[in-house]
């Protein structure tokens, strides 16, 4: 399949961030102030927002910042930071953004003398969002399938309205400590499907996200 744009490219570090600093000797007005410096970040929180993010037990947020890969041009990034963890979002691979949590982290415990990361974070996971194009529709995958899309349009009888099978998707079982998200790929909403354009999003890294998507083409074709 053809990629078309990369809409997000998420990093999830799952670990109680407090324990960064046990003992509470590190100022967090003076930490959220040199993050948002450091990366050059459009929008940072305030001391307002920590307060409101404590009561709300809502993540600090970060957004339109600046981080430059050891390989590759600078990225934009934006950062959540939750009581739980870090999500970091990019718009190049899942692989920049989990460079980018490393690399705050590590910057973290040299500048603040907080914990090494390494002894604390318990999971990461990768979510990787794209649009990408393809030639072959989900129709062909099973002929009674194709029969039960007609049947949908003659009894919808709307003009102009040929339906098709639009989805697939493949579901995790539900009750994991993390929950991640389904396999999905759908027709765009909002294109025609003469533009051959397909959304997909999945709970991986971005190259194998991309990966996959190549095996259902094959399938398809």
């Amino acid at each position: 399949m053809k990629l078309l744009t990369i809409n997000q490219a998420r990093a999830i570090w799952l670990f109680t961030l407090s324990d960064l600093n046990p003992r509470g000797r590190t100022s967090e007005k003076s930490a959220l102030i040199e993050i948002g410096n450091r990366y050059k970040f459009a929008v940072s929180p305030n001391q307002v927002d920590l307060v409101v993010a404590r009561e709300k037990n809502q993540p600090l947020k970060y957004l339109q910042g600046s981080y430059a890969p050891r390989k590759g041009e600078a990225v934009t990034i934006d950062l959540l930071l939750y009581r739980d963890g870090i999500v970091a979002d990019t718009r190049s691979t899942t692989e920049d953004s989990h460079a980018f949590i490393d690399d705050l982290l590590t910057w973290a415990h040299s500048e603040f003398g907080l914990l090494p990361h390494e002894d604390i974070v318990r999971n990461k996971y990768s979510v990787s969002d794209v649009h990408v194009s393809s030639e072959y529709s989900l129709s062909v995958l099973h002929p009674k399938l194709a029969n039960f899309s007609k049947a949908i349009t003659g009894s919808a009888r709307i003009p102009g309205a040929d339906f098709e099978l639009g989805a697939i998707g493949f579901w995790p079982e539900q009750k994991l400590p993390y929950q991640p998200i389904p396999f999905r790929f759908e027709r765009a909403e909002g294109y025609p499907f003469s533009e051959k354009r397909y959304y997909s999003q999945a709970p991986m890294d971005t190259d194998s996200h991309l990966s996959l998507l190549d095996k259902l083409e094959a399938l398809l074709r």
